[in-house]
């Protein structure tokens, strides 16, 4: 049997995790909830990285702040309890402290199902799915606390020296820039992988966390050129798309401007509500359909990258097959 070469590799398996993608769409709705657990890791720190970065206290919150979505806006939102009363601030806290809870069981319950159904061999309905990822619930949500927490405490140990760094001297931004790019965006590309590795492990072989994580540093450790070339090709693939996402919405910005300056020149209410309504629910859904979509191509294609290469060998031929490209050199 010939050697399966790195490029056709990685094409066959991208191409059939996108026909999963495409043809199971249901998975979008879990996708959409378990794409909460992935935000504030890599694409948004590496976008904190370029942004510009002040000194003191505002860099540490800055950084500190991509460790967990919405952090910031939840500050925001306790600030201005101090303006209410203690009934009112009460009542806010418990109704939030739920939505959050909820929220939280959703998202992992939701990455189980989203696994779940990505490695069933035919297409099983919401029922069956939530029905069949229960059993993870507990594993998931653990391993989704640990990864925050492994991401936080990263976040501290790489921009702790910059930060006293920074306070004591000035360099150009462009140095800063550089650095806090080098230090988060390999850290965090790192945490992510071996907790999708773990996750698949839990799914697949329904091992407890600390197998899962155990195998999936031994996973990493042994095939660390391969997960990080895929990982490298999916972050690619999905910002590609999120660009042509966005660029898809700002075309259709325009169809609303026009309505919009009709509806206000027209002084009509009804056209003015319609058309707000419209263009809200267009844009909300091409966004929350990217999301869904994204997330479950990101989960299958390391379903079986782990099924394909690391549980049959085949990242060890496509690892050897690197090593003699790269004496060549």
């Amino acid at each position: 049997m010939p050697e399966t070469k790195p490029a056709s590799f990685y094409r066959k398996l991208l191409r059939d995790a996108w026909q999963i993608t495409r043809q199971r769409k249901r998975l979008w709705v879990f996708g959409m909830f378990a794409a909460a657990a992935s935000t504030g890791g890599v694409m948004e720190v590496a976008g904190r990285s370029f942004r510009r970065i002040e000194h003191g206290r505002d860099l540490w919150m800055s950084l500190s702040e991509g460790s967990s979505a919405g952090l910031d806006l939840m500050g925001q939102y306790l600030r201005q309890l101090q303006f209410l009363e203690p009934n009112r601030i009460i009542g806010i806290v418990t109704i939030l402290t739920l939505a959050g809870v909820a929220l939280v069981v959703l998202i992992s319950w939701s990455r189980a199902a989203l696994m779940v159904g990505a490695a069933a061999e035919e297409e099983k309905t919401f029922g069956q799915l939530w029905r069949a990822s229960a059993k993870h619930f507990w594993s998931v949500l653990l391993l989704n606390i640990i990864t925050k927490a492994a991401t936080g405490l990263l976040i501290v140990l790489t921009t702790l020296p910059l930060v006293l760094f920074i306070t004591s001297a000035q360099y150009t931004d462009a140095l800063i820039y550089f650095f806090s790019f080098l230090v988060f965006f390999p850290a965090i590309i790192i945490v992510q992988i071996m907790a999708m590795l773990a996750l698949v492990e839990i799914i697949q072989n329904k091992r407890s966390i600390p197998e899962a994580i155990g195998r999936a540093v031994i996973m990493f450790g042994r095939h660390w050129l391969v997960t990080l070339e895929l990982g490298l090709a999916l972050f690619i693939l999905v910002f590609a798309a999120g660009l042509a996402v966005l660029a898809v919405m700002v075309l259709l910005v325009i169809p609303y401007a026009i309505f919009l300056i009709l509806a206000l020149k027209t002084a009509t209410l009804v056209i003015f509500i319609f058309v707000h309504i419209i263009g809200f629910s267009v844009l909300a859904t091409l966004l929350l359909a990217y999301l869904g979509a994204a997330t479950t191509f990101q989960h299958t294609a390391w379903l079986f990258f782990y099924q394909r290469a690391l549980k049959k060998g085949g990242a060890k031929k496509v690892v050897a097959k690197l090593e003699r490209l790269w004496a060549k050199v």
